[in-house]
């Protein structure tokens, strides 16, 4: 349109960015409305269902939409706006919508800076993935967010304030005519609006409710797949222990028995107890010491046990650990 003019900002300092490009146009600018494209502020993609998005309210798509991009865009419903836009989709099942969230701080600071040159902002979004050329400003998919107008200063609260004398004398004329019927007609209107806004904050509290239940999925998912981790990490261990006991015992110890080794006071350890036999007691300490070396870089901790018996009979036992959160095998 020709009183909008088209205008693309960094985003490192938007609002200042703004006034600087605002000021360099001077008397052109004054009186006009703003088409402003920012390349910070957060742009994405979102497809549903098309079934799913052909049943929703606006405000329900509304709220469809911030939950797909919240975890992206760091912005909280009170924190920043979002608009969106319909776009071609491939898939004939799945409805896509381009979507903007942009900070209410960083919003409020284009306002201002517009005002201050007595410009309007008709919209707001971000540059498209291949840039903020002239183009992106044709590009009928994108979305705009159109922000609220600020005040005219101390005019404005004039008008304000003669509008509200002139209510508050239909008011008063009204009040000496109103019949009883009427009366209850408000009244029950009253009531109605009411209703409503309970009805409103059932509705949150059952939003609340659900972001809950979510929030509780995505933790219980986290910990299994911790789990998962954890027995994979052991699974690794106890083929890290066999192979070292293989290949650093073969010539010098045989195994007699591997039984685990309880204990209380860390359940997030897996001991176990080497029960062996070796030629003589030097023997059996070199077996511990080789083991010891074997394991060292594994995640495994090795501690010697006893050493008992004469020449050709001795026998030995080791004791070894390991703990997932400890680094773990390789």
């Amino acid at each position: 349109m020709e009183d909008e003019i088209n205008i693309s900002v960094p985003g490192r300092d938007a609002s200042r960015e703004l006034a600087a490009e605002l000021e360099r146009l001077g008397g052109a600018a004054r009186g006009r409305r703003l088409r402003i494209l920012v390349a910070s502020i957060f742009r994405q993609r979102v497809s549903l269902s098309r079934a799913q998005a052909a049943g929703l309210s606006p405000r329900n798509l509304e709220n469809a939409l911030f939950y797909e991009i919240e975890p992206f865009s760091g912005l909280s419903r009170a924190e920043g706006t979002i608009a969106w836009a319909e776009v071609d989709s491939a898939d004939a099942s799945r409805t896509v919508y381009d979507v903007v969230h942009a900070p209410n701080a960083l919003i409020a600071s284009l306002v201002k800076a517009a005002a201050a040159a007595k410009c309007q902002i008709a919209g707001i979004s971000s540059a498209s993935p291949a840039g903020a050329g002239s183009s992106a400003f044709d590009d009928g998919a994108i979305a705009w967010i159109a922000p609220k107008s600020r005040g005219g200063g101390c005019k404005g609260w004039k008008i304000a304030y003669a509008a509200l004398l002139a209510v508050l004398a239909i008011l008063a004329a009204l009040h000496a005519w109103v019949s009883v019927g009427d009366l209850r007609l408000l009244e029950a209107d009253v009531e109605k609006r009411g209703q409503m806004q309970r009805d409103l904050e059932s509705r949150s509290r059952a939003l609340r409710s659900i972001e809950a239940e979510r929030d509780a999925i995505l933790e219980s998912r986290r910990k299994a797949e911790a789990a998962q981790r954890e027995v994979a990490a052991l699974r690794r261990a106890n083929a890290d222990l066999l192979r070292a006991i293989a290949s650093s015992w073969g010539d010098v110890a045989v195994v007699r028995s591997i039984v685990p080794y309880p204990r209380e006071d860390d359940l997030g350890v897996a001991s176990v107890e080497i029960s062996a036999s070796a030629i003589d007691a030097a023997r059996a300490m070199e077996a511990s010491t080789r083991l010891q070396s074997r394991l060292a870089q594994r995640g495994w901790k090795v501690y010697p046990g006893s050493v008992s018996g004469a020449a050709g009979t001795a026998s030995f036992t080791v004791r070894c650990e390991f703990s997932p959160s400890c680094g773990g095998a390789q």
